[in-house]
């Protein structure tokens, strides 16, 4: 792949791949087979499913490559097939559309599909009435026909790919015919005999199920976790909706106030982009207008106000090639003395010049538009399943990952003048409901109910002593392995100018690592006698006495092993060690040799050495600490990074065994939430535009901070909150010894003899299950960190005191090391607490 997989992808990519190969099998021994990824929107299903052909061709660690599969990815539109065949190309390293990537159009005639390629098929070409259905214009063979004889030649290593993705977007009548003709892949007709193995690719597992009931084919599941796909920051973090709050007529006025925010996300994108030196982006308005009197085209909505109304809070009004509109005509629409251009919705995105779009209600298909960062509706409340499919269409990053700088970024914003409260709860509904295929649950937030906060006045003292706070880098689960991970570590160090030689040198290091183990097992006499077999194929002969009808055993003999057979070993072990490290290590052990014999060996050594679990663990743990290494002195250098190498680094943190230490990063500007009935505090390092910061507290972090504003050397302090990248994280382990990162509640922040003093505090109910390991993570934490900070305090309230625990006192850390159960963290809240 040309670029790097989130771990959800990878981590779906290696499901999937297991179950694709047992579905082969399936296939040629019991009978057909369906597997099916389900993946919510936006978390790159495609990307996914082009990372597994490219394993299925080339193999990997766990498989050899098949070179000799083929693929017949179907879709219900031609624009979606061009808009997958056109991602394969441009993500994939062994895909292209000039060798591999085929489109079958209404002239495609051979006798069956070729090895080693992804064919592309629409069902609307599938009609009883289509081209392709019939022989004749030269064509010799039915579309059937050369299915079926695929299917005949290749069993199960024939894949017909199924994109579900975008069905349900459309009217139910296309719906029915489209299914009609996919049940002929999945159950077989007079002409073609059914899929041996099937990928469904569906945003919700039922949609797909629902097309395999009844039918005799094994079913495999691979699901990928809407969590996953919000954390990796593919998705928008939260959908704002602006709605009117009384019943008068505002349609006009929502969509100045659209407009309005439309250019201040503008100016802020083009800002950050300015800033870290990437590329523009040049976010869309999208306005969805009503539908036209009957018997009429074009809109009911006055598209020349609208266009007035949004220019109005411009600084100059926008150029005629900035508005565009995708109603279902494709011809321009006049609006006064403008005439607005017709753009097809699966070409916004490339569309530079395209700033502001009118629609009805088809955009939902083949629209794929991350520049899409507003949208208003002018139609009514009726219509809220239509605004969650195109919302669906519009929470992917455009960057294809998260901005920390400003989060204000991160959101997308909705204008419903139509919309009363029980259309807002509507669309919220849809949009939360996990089984929607639409949009993965996301924070939904009404405007009212957000703040967007920007550092304090006069607190830069404050945040320059944050940059020195020591943070951890909590890993996933996933684990990816360590030699790739320190290859690709030291490429970007080199790609970044940080360091230059890196690469050759964490390549040298773990070569002569290998070298050293297998000089000391090389001379051994059980590596000998594995390589000789190795080596060598043993071939059994019998015979057979056709008098007496008899079998003989005449024993077994042993040959040479080929070329390719010994190449074959070799390239094995390499997908054990990864990133081409078995052929450094095998040029090392010839020197340039020119002997065939050396070279045989050589290859022949390597590959009993690579098959040792024992060697691959101490290559592995060798590659951890280089990478710790390399991060730790390069730390500094790769926080002054822009943002998205950055970004980068951290995806390869998030592949180590243990955590890792870093600094924090706060924001520029935040978004939080600001529900009814939050109090308004004082002294927080953030605030809103009026100076203030609201938050809701409960009955023991309320008089904490309280406390702690009563103090006189107080001059700041910070909600630390959960799931942030920018709060304080410090590593524990929960009940079952899984990595888990705790949020401590408070930063406080005191001023001593000149200086900035930071305060960890964390009142915590000792009776909650998790109560002991974080108390001990935190000890842990405050062992190695403690004399970074002022106090770092354990808390728990008894009647209306606070009791709290003291961890930068030694003899408290001991003795929360020791706890076991609740009731023993709570007796030592009464014997050391003060």
């Amino acid at each position: 792949m040309k670029l790097t997989l989130k771990d959800f992808q990878e981590e779906a990519v290696d499901d999937l791949a297991k179950k694709v190969r047992f579905a082969t099998v399936g296939a040629d021994q019991v009978g057909p087979q369906a597997v099916v990824l389900s993946a919510p929107t936006g978390s790159g299903k495609t990307v996914i499913m082009t990372a597994l052909i490219e394993r299925i061709l080339q193999g990997d660690d766990t498989a050899d490559p098949d070179p000799d599969a083929t693929f017949l990815w179907i879709t219900d539109l031609p624009e979606l097939n061009e808009q997958t065949m056109e991602k394969m190309a441009a993500t994939s390293n062994l895909l292209n559309t000039a060798f591999t990537l085929r489109m079958i159009d209404s002239t495609f005639n051979q006798r069956r599909l070729d090895d080693g390629k992804v064919y592309f098929l629409n069902t609307q070409k599938l009609g009883k009435d289509k081209l392709l259905t019939q022989r004749g214009d030269g064509r010799t063979h039915t579309i059937w026909e050369i299915v079926d004889e695929t299917i005949e030649e290749k069993r199960g290593r024939f894949y017909v790919v199924i994109d579900e993705a975008h069905r349900g977007m459309r009217t139910k009548r296309q719906d029915r015919e489209a299914q009609t003709i996919i049940q002929r892949f999945l159950v077989g007709t007079d002409e073609m005999r059914p899929a041996p193995v099937v990928i469904g690719v569906s945003a919700t597992p039922k949609r797909f199920s629902d097309l395999l009931e009844g039918l005799d084919r094994a079913k495999q599941e691979t699901n990928v976790d809407v969590t996953a796909v919000r954390a990796s920051g593919l998705l928008k973090d939260r959908i704002v909706l602006h709605h009117l709050v009384d019943d008068q007529q505002a349609d006009m006025t929502l969509l100045r106030e659209a407009a309005r925010e439309w250019h201040e996300i503008s100016a802020a994108w083009a800002e950050y982009c300015d800033r870290e030196s990437i590329g523009p982006v040049v976010p869309v308005l999208v306005v969805q207008v009503e539908d036209a009197p009957k018997g009429k085209s074009g809109t009911r909505t006055p598209l020349a106000e609208s266009i007035d109304t949004i220019n109005s809070v411009l600084p100059e009004p926008l150029p005629p090639e900035a508005f565009a509109h995708s109603f279902d005509d494709g011809v321009p629409h006049e609006a006064g003395s403008r005439t607005i251009r017709h753009v097809r919705p699966s070409q916004i995105a490339r569309d530079r010049e395209v700033r502001v779009v009118f629609f009805k209600t088809a955009l939902s298909t083949g629209w794929d538009c991350p520049r899409a960062e507003v949208m208003m509706s002018f139609r009514e409340a009726v219509d809220a399943t239509y605004i969650a499919q195109l919302i669906g269409r519009m929470v992917r990053t455009p960057l294809a990952r998260r901005v920390e700088r400003d989060e204000t970024l991160n959101s997308v914003a909705l204008f419903l003048p139509h919309y009363d409260a029980e259309g807002v709860r509507k669309v919220i509904e849809r949009l939360q409901d996990p089984e929607h295929e639409y949009v993965p649950p996301v924070d939904i937030e009404q405007a009212r109910e957000t703040q967007t906060l920007e550092p304090a006045p006069g607190t830069d003292a404050i945040f320059e002593a944050l940059a020195k706070t020591p943070t951890y880098l909590v890993p996933s689960a996933r684990r990816t392995k360590q030699t790739i991970r320190l290859m690709r570590l030291a490429r970007a160090l080199g790609r970044d100018g940080i360091d230059t030689e890196a690469y050759d040198e964490a390549r040298s290091r773990v070569v002569d690592h290998l070298d050293e183990a297998l000089e000391k097992r090389a001379g051994s006499k059980a590596f000998q006698a594995v390589a000789v077999g190795k080596g060598e194929i043993e071939i059994g002969e019998v015979a057979y006495d056709q008098a007496t009808g008899e079998y003989e055993s005449r024993g077994s003999r042993r040959v040479e092993a080929t070329a390719k057979n010994i190449k074959d070993l070799f390239e094995e072990s390499g997908r054990r060690i990864g990133d081409g490290l078995h052929a450094d290590l095998w040029k090392k052990r010839t020197g340039g040799v020119d002997d065939l014999a050396v070279i045989r060996r050589e290859r022949v050594n390597v590959a009993v050495l690579l098959a040792d679990p024992e060697v691959i663990k101490g290559a592995e743990g060798l590659c951890e600490a280089l990478f710790d290494g390399l991060y730790r002195d390069h730390v500094d250098a790769i926080e002054a990074l822009p943002e998205e190498r950055r970004t980068t680094y951290r995806d390869l943190v998030g592949g180590a065994r243990q955590p890792v230490e870093a600094t924090m990063r706060m924001r520029e500007r935040i978004v939080l939430p600001k529900p009814a009935g939050v109090t308004a505090f004082e002294r927080h390092i953030y605030t809103d535009g009026d100076g203030a910061f609201h938050t809701s507290l409960n009955s023991w972090e309320t008089p904490v901070v309280e406390a702690e504003l009563a103090r006189d050397d107080v001059i700041g302090w910070l909600r630390n909150v959960d799931r942030k990248d920018w709060a304080l994280q410090v590593p524990y382990r929960d009940g079952k010894g899984i990595l888990r990162p705790l949020y401590p509640d408070f930063l406080v922040f005191r001023e001593e003899k000149g200086k900035v003093v930071v305060d960890i505090l964390d009142p915590h109910d000792p009776g909650r299950q998790d109560a002991v390991p974080k108390a001990k993570g935190l000890a842990e934490y405050a062992d190695k960190h403690g004399v970074r900070f002022g106090r770092i305090e354990i808390i728990i309230k008894q009647g209306d005191d606070l009791k709290r625990l003291d961890l930068q006192d030694k003899k408290v850390r001991e003795r929360v090391m020791l706890v076991e159960r609740s009731e023993a963290l709570v007796q030592l809240y009464e014997t050391m607490g003060s």
